[in-house]
């Protein structure tokens, strides 16, 4: 399983035109193959702060999610509002049990 976690930070003013492209991301990225978990969350401490989750499949799954339409879109979307920044990290998950 490879696993996505990180943040998006968003210009405070801006965090609101960000709904609709990340809720449209979400639920198109949720169809794909391989996707397990794909989440947007809002940082409850900081305004414009998404905290963001992803589980895969496989790398393959991740890669070809990275190059689909709805990412381009996204991008471009993310490409008009002040991004304060974007940290993610891939992770590669073995022997996942239930806490």
């Amino acid at each position: 399983m490879i696993i996505v976690a990180g943040t998006l930070q968003i210009e405070k003013a801006d965090a609101k035109l960000s709904k609709p492209h990340i809720l449209e991301v979400m639920r198109k990225t949720a169809k794909e193959k391989g996707c397990i978990v794909y989440r947007f969350s809002k940082d409850l401490q900081t305004d414009g702060l998404f905290q963001i989750y992803e589980e895969w499949e496989t790398e393959a799954d991740l890669d070809a999610h990275s190059k689909s339409s709805h990412i381009a879109a996204f991008l471009d979307a993310l490409s008009k509002i002040n991004i304060i920044s974007r940290d993610l990290k891939k992770f590669e998950a073995a022997n996942i049990r239930p806490l």
